[in-house]
């Protein structure tokens, strides 16, 4: 209850006189989390707009990943929420990199769901490493891999053995593959849509 007290910057038997329910101190503790993930993914939003978007999904990923309990807000909780509306606080983030998108020749449209794969894809990446280190003790996909197969006593799968052995990547690696996939598409459907902003 200390270190919650702490995360809601209340004192510890305030805890009990401000919330009715359990569900309602996670509504509020849902909130602060938000409010603090707001805070902490403010990026420079000049340059390129694939930059912008790296920029902004590789500090996505390091400040959850410093974080156990904003993560789990951030990307457990914010699915099993009754409602939306601790998530407001990251809403400008969100508009501000559509306007970024927008301006670089993409629908609104475009833009949105080009935010919503690199996000989703982000917080994908990131539960995937917790649930992976939590039960092979290894990090990225290669990794959780290549420790499942280590402890196997069936022969290795050909193809993967060959994949494993051809592999340097770290996860740090996989994350920025997975990423810039994601944004090469970004740039094909902006290409074929001939709506490119040449500026």
């Amino acid at each position: 209850m200390p270190q919650l007290a702490s995360f809601m910057e209340v004192g510890v038997t305030s805890i009990y006189w401000y919330f009715k329910s359990k569900d309602e101190l996670l509504e509020a503790m849902s909130r602060a989390a938000f409010i603090r993930f707001a805070e902490l993914t403010e990026v420079d939003l000049s340059g390129r707009w694939d930059e912008i978007l790296r920029r902004y999904f590789r500090v996505f990923r390091d400040v959850l990943e410093a974080d156990p309990v904003l993560c789990d807000f951030i990307v457990v909780r914010v699915e099993l929420a009754r409602s939306t509306d601790h998530i407001e606080p990251t809403l400008r983030h969100l508009d501000e990199i559509a306007g970024v998108l927008v301006g670089a020749g993409f629908t609104h449209e475009q833009a949105l769901l080009g935010y919503n794969s690199l996000s989703l894809y982000t917080r994908r990446a990131i539960h995937a490493d917790r649930l992976r280190e939590a039960s092979v003790h290894e990090r990225g996909f290669i990794g959780g891999l290549r420790g499942q197969l280590t402890r196997s006593v069936a022969d290795e799968p050909p193809n993967l053995a060959r994949g494993l052995d051809e592999s340097t990547l770290d996860d740090n690696d996989e994350f920025e593959f997975g990423m810039n996939l994601i944004i090469s598409g970004l740039h094909a459907l902006l290409a074929e849509s001939g709506t490119a902003n040449k500026a």
